[in-house]
């Protein structure tokens, strides 16, 4: 799969992973009612540089693409 980063097409490959940990942000809101959300990654890609190796950032970060979905729930 290839995506655009920084006006160069490159390829990207998924990286296997496992849940470490997973909590809910609570908001209580004015009325009573609370809200929860917490945000679920579903999938993560390695960014491969122009060579196919892995690609960073100038400081050395490595450049990930992540997708994620937020859940929320509600209570009264």
């Amino acid at each position: 799969m290839k995506i655009n980063l920084q006006g160069k097409e490159l390829e990207i490959v998924e990286v296997d992973f496992e849940t470490h940990r997973e909590e809910w942000n609570e908001y209580r809101l004015l009325d009573g009612g609370v809200v929860r959300v917490k945000l679920a990654i579903l999938h993560v890609y390695r960014v491969l540089d122009e060579e196919g190796k892995p690609s960073s950032n100038r400081d050395g970060t490595p450049n990930f693409v992540v997708t994620s979905s937020t859940l929320v729930a509600t209570k009264e």
